[in-house]
């Protein structure tokens, strides 16, 4: 080999150094993107389980207002909702922090925690408030049932 040959034609790949450098740039991205992965799976749940409880609130109001609306009468008592049609009767209530219904001796706890029931029945038209619980990343949340009775709308 001539003594004035280059640099260039001696070196046939990567120093180690620069092997070094760039594993540990690679290992300073991977760990910054699994850090950032992991602290936002925490968020993701909190926010899915306060979809879900939302979700679950909409389907009783839901049912809710259907009872409503099949039912002949309606009395608030004590915070409970009594809907009578006929020979059946339907009970909304408040118990342990869970919306129950009440039906031909069955029950039906639904999903979501409750933390207060509002319920107004007057001339005819009922109104519910189911008022979620406050967290601590959310603020309060209400859902709002209005409807009035079958018998209210009946022709007369």
């Amino acid at each position: 080999m001539p003594a004035h040959a280059s640099p260039r034609s001696r070196s046939a790949g990567y120093s180690l150094i620069e092997m070094v450098v760039v594993v540990v740039v690679l290992v300073a991205v991977l760990s910054s993107v699994v850090a950032l992965i992991v602290a936002t799976r925490p968020r993701l749940k909190r926010a899915g389980a306060g979809a879900r409880e939302i979700i679950a609130a909409r389907r009783a109001s839901e049912l809710l207002t259907r009872d409503i609306r099949a039912a002949g009468s309606a009395r608030a008592r004590g915070g409970s909702l009594v809907l009578t049609r006929g020979r059946d009767r339907v009970t909304w209530l408040l118990r342990n922090g869970k919306l129950v219904r009440h039906s031909g001796g069955r029950e039906r706890a639904f999903a979501p925690r409750v933390a207060s029931m509002r319920v107004s029945a007057t001339g005819g038209f009922v109104e519910v408030g189911i008022g979620l619980p406050k967290t601590r990343r959310t603020r309060a949340r209400c859902v709002y049932v209005g409807a009035r009775l079958r018998a209210a709308e009946a022709p007369r």
